[in-house]
């Protein structure tokens, strides 16, 4: 099991990368959420694992680019199967959605 935290404050993603390295028994990677904000904000956390960006503001060209930077893509607000068939088509690694099972 992996534990994925991540948060749209610059300085909770920060401490949170922090605290991973003295907390390495447990399996948990560390992640930014964006809304729309600008992709290269985020450049200088390189120990981010992934990036959760609503659905609305992916394509495949910014996938690619986090995927050649090493980070897993993550759609979210993915509430209806349209939406879902959309953003598989871009690579996404997963996806949150906020309909029950």
């Amino acid at each position: 099991i992996v534990i994925m935290f991540c948060s749209f404050n610059e300085y909770c993603v920060l401490e949170l990368c922090n605290l991973r390295e003295h907390f390495d028994m447990i399996d948990w990677e560390v992640g930014v959420a964006s809304s729309g904000l600008p992709f290269g904000l985020f450049r200088h956390l390189d120990d981010i694992d992934f990036v959760s960006i609503h659905y609305d503001s992916l394509s495949e060209s910014i996938v690619e680019k986090f995927h050649k930077s090493g980070r897993e893509v993550i759609a979210s607000n993915v509430n209806n199967d349209l939406v879902k068939t959309m953003v598989q088509k871009y690579n996404v690694d997963s996806f949150i959605t906020n309909i029950g099972i």
